[in-house]
């Protein structure tokens, strides 16, 4: 997990699924508020792989009417990540998993995993990996928010248990934070409150909600 600074604009976006011109409107967007307010941040927010196939492009054109440009949206999340250090910051969703470990999805294809790594070659599962194996499982920002892919439960025993998960986990108690934090996508209230208490003890901050 990561805690963003105090102060400065927060950007937030989650399940481009290959979708280019959304992450370039995005990239747009950010690069704009920098040249107002160098302090920006930027938390993708997983699932940034696995665009729609003919079939489903052909019935839903309103949703998925656009190329899968997944290793375009990669490689340039890691090129801003190398241009603005510390401001670009990239949150690990359940499709992405799959390239680093994780159950293998079928939203479009049978397999997307093995689809799109054999699509774009060795030097493109590379570029995945490099990506997704530093990704974070969540972001802390000083406004009140705790930004995930997923909804967690409140299993989290400390915040801290975040980052002694490697992709993919062994322990128990880590698979099942990987599968609430990257799967789970509601809880009763109750149980987020739990959940923001405990990120708000660790972290040192009232956080409020999750996004």
């Amino acid at each position: 997990w990561k805690k963003l600074p105090t102060a400065g604009t927060l950007l937030i976006n989650t399940d481009l699924h290959g979708n280019g011109e959304d992450f370039r409107r995005m990239q747009e967007i950010f690069l704009a508020q920098r040249e107002k307010d160098e302090a920006t941040q930027w938390v993708i927010l997983g699932d940034i792989v696995h665009g729609p196939d003919e079939r489903v492009r052909k019935i839903q054109p309103d949703l998925y009417d656009y190329d899968d440009e997944s290793l375009a949206i990669v490689e340039g999340i890691l090129a801003l990540q190398s241009d603005f250090p510390d401001h670009v910051h990239f949150v690990l969703g359940n499709h992405d998993y799959g390239h680093v470990g994780g159950p293998h999805t079928t939203k479009f294809y049978e397999d997307e995993v093995e689809h799109l790594e054999t699509e774009i070659g060795e030097a493109g599962v590379t570029s995945l990996k490099r990506l997704f194996e530093n990704a974070f499982l969540a972001v802390v920002a000083p406004c009140g928010a705790f930004l995930t892919h997923g909804s967690p439960h409140d299993g989290l025993k400390r915040l801290d248990d975040l980052n002694q998960i490697t992709f993919p986990p062994q322990d128990a108690y880590l698979i099942s934070l990987m599968d609430t934090f990257l799967t789970s996508y509601g809880q009763r209230g109750e149980v987020t409150g739990r959940l923001l208490d405990t990120v708000s003890r660790d972290c040192g901050e009232r956080i409020t909600m999750v996004i």
